[in-house]
């Protein structure tokens, strides 16, 4: 009886020490992902310190310039000259299109004050429209050569864009399914202002155009 006892006791140590040590790997585990995620945390938040340090924000805390801010940028835009040149496949054909947009420096937009926005004395802000020269060419012949205002969208954007809008950079379209065209995608704003609306440029092979609104 003394005898099968001991043996009891000792299955019972055996069965005792090893879900110790199984625990005891269990925790160590779990404290080397816990260190592992506290070092990466600890990084980023180093990265992030840096930027600040900087003077540079993360980009998930990045803020949209104030309508101020977006009214000096816009003048110190009036001497830059933006250019795209690139070669398009339309359908079965290659075409090369040269676009050149600028400001046209005609004081010719003077925004009344009640759109000039985040001011403590707003006054009308006097600027400049902008314009882009486009040129296409296919097989070194001229299909398209036409400089593009604010006036070539008239028919579909607002009295109030028209009168105080400005054409904005356009970029290729990646949205409109014709393969046969070229499309281009202009915003018609008013600067620093939420007040805006999106337009496009379409071209086909023939060099013919049509505008529509966004």
């Amino acid at each position: 009886m003394n005898k099968s006892f001991s043996i009891l006791l000792l299955i019972a140590f055996g069965i005792l020490t090893s879900c110790n040590s199984q625990s005891s790997v269990k925790s160590t585990d779990s404290s080397n992902v816990s260190d592992t995620s506290k070092k990466a945390a600890d990084a980023k938040q180093k990265a992030i310190d840096a930027q600040m340090a900087e003077g540079a924000r993360p980009e998930s805390e990045e803020e949209s310039p104030s309508p101020t801010e977006e009214r000096e940028l816009l003048s110190k835009s009036y001497n830059e000259v933006k250019k795209i040149d690139t070669v398009l496949k339309v359908g079965s054909d290659s075409l090369h299109l040269k676009l050149k947009y600028y400001c046209i420096k005609d004081s010719s937009l003077v925004i009344p004050k009640k759109y000039v926005f985040g001011e403590k004395s707003p006054r009308d802000f006097i600027t400049h429209d902008f314009a882009s020269d486009i040129v296409i060419t296919q097989n070194g012949n001229i299909i398209f050569n036409k400089t593009i205002k604010k006036g070539n969208f008239s028919s579909v954007i607002t009295d109030q864009l028209k009168s105080y809008g400005i054409l904005m950079k356009p970029y290729l379209s990646s949205t409109k399914g014709d393969k046969n065209q070229v499309a281009l995608d202009y915003s018609i704003s008013i600067p620093g202002s939420e007040i805006g609306s999106g337009v496009t440029l379409i071209i086909d092979k023939n060099g013919d155009y049509k505008v529509a609104k966004n």
